[in-house]
């Protein structure tokens, strides 16, 4: 199938076309964007009510000269089409997008384009970037997680629904300063239902209908310069009014919304608790894990299968340790295993749990407090994007999530007088900070881990204990 598509509709100028093919490939999903090679006036396209979408029956009616010879590109380049799918059907292979257009070209009598040629879509080059990297990954020549991969293909969703909203698609060289600018209002403005959007939204946080995070803003446009910087480092040229250097086009990060922890005392509550459902026996689990290691949500995620380790310190004291590995830092070391994680390992027949996603864990953190009838309040800050800060009081079962564990395991154990150097030393953080000291630190993970044992084995506290 062939779809023909306007690059702009401005009506004071001619446009280039491009046409979409689908349907002929080895890959049902892909589509082929090929360029027919003339330009016409979108209102010769197509009519205004319609947004000057391909109209062929009125277009081949026409007799206006440049329409006629508009035509006979529209028919050169179907013959080329349909000689192409023939090839191919012939020799009974389904064809990859490339060895379609290829063969294609050559039906066209064109030299196959230059990849640096800026008649890429931003869309395109950023699924051909994910591919690339993937491909370096499994040889590897690069580091890079999967969900730093997710992080770029979420970029994508996001201009595709700014391109639905604007009828247009764009090239890497359309983005300019005010397609970037106007790209976040419109990203915001989906947000809040004042402009719809069919493409998958990543999860992100909406206050009261009035906007995005800033924070969440500021993400997605980090991850979009990162992905423009990639295309010039490949040779492809951005618009000349957009510089990537641009202060303007910097979005700063805002301090939490949720200035709030789980004291000691609500958390002996939720260890003495016991869970009515499933989803709020989860929701327990993460807490005790949580905030008795100072893990966060990918650490804790990664346990699943891995032994606790028996340490043994230079006075003979026994306590089990397990590896706690950060993706964000690249750090491991070895956390000691409090009473509660160790109970939920035995109660689990020598396993730790098997976690969803984020979102789903914030879930059954919530479900917990609200079963157990929690009503304690907090005061929730946002940094709403165009709004400023927004203040509101909510319930702690409303708000709280898997990063308040951390927060909790760092506050509580401050509260308890632990060295605040210790306590860092179990958060990855300290161990990567750049500094002199970190550098030369040579201490093994054992080591670390027997001096946070020293420091926390004998806490005046009811929860934080090993037996």
């Amino acid at each position: 199938m062939i779809n023909y598509q306007l690059k702009s509709k401005d009506t004071s100028k001619q446009s280039p076309v491009f046409a979409y093919i689908t349907g002929v490939f080895s890959q049902s999903q892909e589509r082929l964007k090929v360029s027919i090679g003339k330009s016409i006036f979108p209102q010769d396209f197509g009519d205004v009510s319609d947004n000057y979408k391909y109209n062929r029956d009125r277009f081949f009616k026409s007799k206006k000269p440049s329409n006629l010879i508009f035509r006979d590109y529209i028919e050169k380049f179907e013959q080329a089409v349909n000689q192409t799918e023939l090839y191919f059907r012939v020799i009974e292979k389904k064809p990859s997008k490339d060895e379609f257009k290829t063969k294609l070209l050559v039906n066209l009598g064109k030299e196959v384009e230059e990849k640096t040629s800026s008649n890429i879509t931003l869309v395109d080059f950023i699924n051909d970037y994910v591919k690339e990297v993937k491909e370096l990954r499994l040889k590897n020549k690069k580091k890079i997680s999967d969900g730093t991969i997710w992080n770029y293909l979420s970029v994508i969703h996001h201009i595709k629904n700014y391109q639905q909203s604007k009828g247009l698609e764009l090239l890497i060289s359309d983005f300019s300063f005010d397609i970037y600018n106007d790209f976040v209002e419109v990203t915001n403005q989906l947000a809040i239902d004042k402009i719809k959007g069919k493409n998958k939204e990543i999860h992100c946080k909406i206050h009261h209908k009035v906007g995005k995070s800033i924070n969440t803003i500021s993400v997605i446009t980090t991850r979009l310069r990162f992905l423009l910087s990639k295309t010039q480092q490949r040779g492809y040229e951005l618009h000349n009014t957009l510089n990537l250097r641009d202060e303007r086009l910097i979005i700063n990060m805002q301090p939490s919304a949720k200035e709030y922890y789980l004291t000691e005392e609500l958390l002996l509550q939720i260890y003495n608790y016991k869970p009515k459902k499933n989803t709020t026996q989860k929701g327990k689990d993460y807490i005790m894990l949580a905030v008795t290691t100072g893990m966060r949500f990918e650490s804790i995620n990664k346990l699943r299968g891995d032994k606790p380790q028996l340490i043994t310190t230079p006075t003979g004291e026994q306590f089990f340790a397990i590896k706690n590995r950060a993706s964000k830092t690249g750090v491991e070391l070895l956390s000691p295993l409090m009473k509660p994680a160790i109970e939920i390992y035995d109660r689990m027949m020598g396993q730790f749990p098997k976690l969803s996603t984020a979102p789903m864990v914030n879930y059954q953190i919530r479900a917990l407090l609200s079963e157990m009838g929690i009503k304690d309040k907090v005061v929730v800050t946002h940094h709403v994007y165009g709004k400023g800060q927004i203040k509101e009081n909510k319930l702690l079962s409303e708000v709280v999530s898997s990063h308040a564990c951390r927060a909790s395991f760092i506050t509580n154990l401050l509260n308890l007088r632990v060295d605040r150097y210790k306590v860092k030393a179990m958060t990855h953080k300290a161990m990567n900070d750049g500094t002199a000291f970190s550098i030369y630190d040579r201490r093994s993970e054992i080591d670390r881990a027997i001096e946070f044992f020293d420091v926390t084995k004998n806490l005046d506290s009811e929860f934080f204990k090993y037996k």
